[in-house]
Formats: structure tokens, sequence, C-alpha cells
């Protein structure tokens, strides 16, 4: 209950009513209770967001291998890739992968 008298001392307002036998929000307490949770949820989510940027590939995906191991290994993987991370942007000409001699 000393955390709760502290806030309710740095907020300048009950935030509980407080007696022998129970205890129950004030009007206060309860607005208190209601923008907390809107808060936490709103957290929650921002936490959310921030992990989904990383769990998920985004960006440009360049790759650079000689050109018969690029046809014949990377091609066809990099076609998979994409398809599962459709966010990756490719070059928009036929050619997913660059190839070098």
């Amino acid at each position: 209950m000393d955390k709760f008298r502290t806030l309710e001392a740095s907020l300048g307002v009950r935030l509980l009513n407080r007696t022998t036998r129970q205890v129950s929000l004030t009007d206060a307490g309860q607005r208190y209770l209601v923008d907390a949770r809107r808060i936490v949820e709103e957290l929650k989510e921002a936490d959310a967001s921030v992990i989904g940027l990383h769990a998920k590939p985004i960006g440009t995906l360049s790759v650079t291998a000689p050109a018969l191991f690029g046809r014949l290994f990377v091609t066809p993987v990099m076609v998979a890739y994409l398809i599962i991370c459709g966010d990756m942007e490719h070059p928009s000409s036929p050619k997913i992968c660059n190839t070098t001699n």
C-alpha cells in the first residue's frame, strides 16, 4: 500500500477509499485504472510491432554468385525465399539474382 500512497501523493488525488473492512476505487481511481489498462495494452501493441519488424525480413535482397551456380542452386532457393518473405524487394527483371562468370 505504500507505493499506492506514494502514487496518490504524486498525483495529488486519492485513488482508493480505505476502510477497516474494505478497499474500493474512487472515481479518480476508476478513471486512472481505465487509462492505465489502455496504456498497458498500447505498450503491448508497441512491443509486438517492434518485435514484428525483426521477425520477418524486409528490404532489398541482393545476391551475387557465379552464373552456373546461381542458375542451378541460388535461383530456386531465392524464388522460394521471396515467396515466403513477400516483403522483400527484388529486381523487377526476370533475373532474381545477379550472377557473375
